[in-house]
């Protein structure tokens, strides 16, 4: 199972395991880099992921060295949006979709623009 859980700003993150993929390139939040200011910084990665047992302040990015984990969180949370829904049970309507991820993330997984 997993989570999806979202920001104040309302960047994204799936969690599974002791795994955290942020889609995001800064904090979703309060904390530094602001979102405003860290999606206009190129040099921060456009998603972050955490492995939560080992790093729960969430201090070193993971995903250049983890790309199957990337995949297969990005892969979980493709389906949630296709079903409209993150847990058992019919499918559910998912309007309104589009535009929730930055135009970089979208670049890496094309999949998660829903349809």
């Amino acid at each position: 199972p997993y989570t999806i859980p979202h920001s104040i700003n309302g960047s994204f993150a799936i969690r599974k395991g002791p795994w955290k993929l942020c889609l995001c390139p800064g904090s979703g939040g309060w904390s530094s880099p602001r979102p405003a200011k860290a999606l206009k910084d190129k040099s921060l990665p456009p998603i972050q992921l955490f492995n939560l047992a080992n790093d729960p302040a969430e201090t070193t990015n993971l995903q250049a060295g983890h790309p199957d984990i990337v995949q297969d969180l990005v892969e979980d949370l493709h389906h949630a949006i296709q079903a409209g829904r993150s847990n058992s049970g019919a499918p559910r309507s998912n309007e309104g979709w589009p535009k929730t991820f930055p135009q970089a993330v979208l670049n890496l997984f094309p999949q998660l623009a829903g349809e």
